[in-house]
């Protein structure tokens, strides 16, 4: 179960490209790493997701980041504190 906070900083970082007074976006590594710590920290299972088609270059990267941080080993609880310190990080950088 994740914590109200992370909640928080999910649905922001959710709705990112809907703020049109935001100061640039985040790389596409942050992006990355949030995709895999957010799947990470709800616990969700690499194994059972579907799996990208052979012409998606982007569902791929996410895929393959994914699988790194479960090889990793980054615990439910460690992807949900790194997914809140880079979102906030984001937030205060490109929303404030």
């Amino acid at each position: 179960m994740v914590s109200a906070k992370f909640t928080e900083v999910y649905n922001t970082i959710g709705s990112f490209k809907d703020h049109a007074d935001r100061k640039g976006d985040p790389t596409d590594k942050e992006k990355l790493d949030l995709y895999a710590w957010g799947k990470v920290a709800k616990s969700e299972d690499i194994s059972a997701a579907k799996k990208p088609a052979f012409y998606d270059f982007e569902g791929k990267a996410k895929r393959t980041r994914w699988q790194e941080a479960v090889d990793e080993g980054i615990s439910a609880n460690d992807a949900e504190k790194k997914y809140i310190e880079l979102g906030q990080a984001l937030i205060n950088k490109h929303l404030k």
